[in-house]
């Protein structure tokens, strides 16, 4: 993991869109002729996040309409789901990948455990992560057999580790993988 960001509290969402939008341009990946590849962006457009997938749409379409250095971005738009249910292929429906919480979470905390994921030293809320991982619990409702994930603590932020589960989750999909593979 080599960059890692938290948006100090109460920044606008078109401020964060845009800073997504600069940063994928930056990252973009260019062949030897200088040719555009492809990035794999998955967002959570879950409740309020609707709002912010509508406006990165909207920032790469205006920016593909007046410049050349816009990569092909593969757009995962992602409903997080409380099913308890592993899909072997997750459903796409309305342009958002619907994907239980815990398809998203288990991969991930799994990698870090593993030693397949690692932070690369110098991030700036490395720190803030490896809390939200420390901090992470999995719970399960005796009555129903459900799987719950949360905090530990009801104050402690997990949008740091969320957002590293779903970019997980996009690079695995995007390349097919049903099973976790090294990330070095």
């Amino acid at each position: 993991l080599v960059y890692l960001k938290r948006p100090k509290l109460g920044t606008a969402y078109d401020t964060i869109s845009k800073r997504v939008a600069d940063l994928v341009c930056e990252l973009e990946p260019q062949g030897a002729f200088g040719e555009l590849g492809q990035v794999t962006l998955s967002v959570d457009g879950t409740g309020v996040g609707r709002a912010v997938v509508d406006m990165l749409d909207a920032e790469f379409k205006r920016r593909g309409s007046t410049s050349k250095a816009v990569p092909k971005v593969d757009f995962r738009r992602v409903s997080v789901t409380g099913s308890q249910t592993t899909l072997k292929r997750p459903t796409r429906t309305d342009g958002y990948w619907a994907v239980p919480k815990k398809d998203l979470v288990f991969p991930a905390v799994a990698a870090f455990q593993r030693g397949q994921i690692r932070i690369a030293k110098g991030i700036k809320d490395r720190d803030a992560l490896v809390n939200e991982l420390r901090n992470y619990k999995r719970t399960t409702n005796i009555a129903t057999g459900n799987l719950a994930f949360e905090p530990w603590r009801e104050s402690e932020h997990d949008d740091l580790l969320f957002a590293t589960c779903l970019s997980l989750w996009g690079w695995q999909t995007r390349r097919g993988q049903t099973t976790l593979r090294i990330i070095r």
